[in-house]
């Protein structure tokens, strides 16, 4: 059995997102890749140009975790635009 955390049927309150277990992987493969918070965030928002997308700026990348909410959008952006992507080799 997966822990309450995980749980799909776990009530709301149960259920945990490791803000702090995101951001290590996200800044680990951002030093991975030799590049610094501002070209993250380039990255992250590259997909999203011409859209009516709000760019998310450096600085909410780099000071998530000392933010008292983060955005399921800025999760969820940093995700799928760099931190979810894997070249194909």
């Amino acid at each position: 059995m997966p822990p309450d955390n995980l749980d799909p049927v776990a009530p709301p309150r149960l259920r945990h997102f490791d803000m702090r277990a995101f951001h290590a992987a996200l800044d680990a493969a951002r030093q991975a890749k030799g590049l610094g918070w501002a070209e993250l965030a380039a990255e992250t928002n590259h997909p999203f140009q011409g859209t009516p997308s709000i760019p998310i700026h450096p600085a909410t990348l780099r000071g998530m975790l000392t933010k008292r909410s983060v955005t399921s959008a800025v999760v969820l952006r940093a995700f799928a635009g760099w931190g979810g992507r894997q070249k194909a080799s």
